[in-house]
């Protein structure tokens, strides 16, 4: 599913005769690690400092997005998610689902956020669905509706960071006497 540029590829596989799936990380030289065991998962994508994120199963019923560095893994959030994609930064994106769905992106200083709110200035006939792909200039792309139909997106944020984002959406955010 994924590779970086020190040839670490992640995955799945069916461990066994197993029919539910592990995540796993290796190198080319053969070390494997078992990223999710004994829970399923899949991984997705990894980046350059070795950070690897997917999703996997914590209980029976549930799915989570996860990022896993250091031999641990971390849920990213309580809903039922999958993460695609992570930049050089650890940024990451993917889609969860609340009531409905939503493309996310997860910054490790803020947590995550849904990408619907953080496009300024505010776009209301787009519905960010899955976030698929994050880089080092904060370019994001996936899968949305513009009006009712299905759409792939980019949204470009060269020279934008998050801080700068969170900014930008607590000054246009009523004040107590607008609302």
């Amino acid at each position: 599913m994924g590779i970086n540029e020190n040839n670490l590829v992640v995955g799945y596989y069916y461990p066994g005769a197993s029919l539910s799936p592990g995540a796993f990380a290796c190198t080319v030289d053969g070390g494997f690690i078992d990223l999710t065991a004994p829970r399923t998962g899949y991984a997705r994508a990894v980046n350059f400092a070795g950070q690897v994120v997917g999703t996997y199963s914590p209980t029976q019923f549930t799915s989570r997005a996860f990022l896993w560095e250091g031999g641990k893994i971390k849920d990213l959030t309580y809903l039922q998610s999958t993460a695609y994609g992570i930049n050089r930064a650890g940024q990451v994106v993917g889609n969860a689902k609340e009531y409905d769905q939503f493309a996310f992106l997860w910054d490790p200083n803020f947590g995550l956020m849904n990408l619907n709110g953080l496009i300024i200035p505010p776009q209301p006939d787009w519905v960010l669905v899955n976030a698929r792909g994050i880089n080092a200039n904060m370019q994001i792309i996936g899968m949305g509706t513009y009006q009712g139909v299905t759409h792939a997106f980019l949204l470009d944020r060269v020279g934008t960071t998050v801080a700068e984002i969170v900014g930008l959406l607590l000054l246009q955010s009523p004040g107590p006497e607008e609302k």
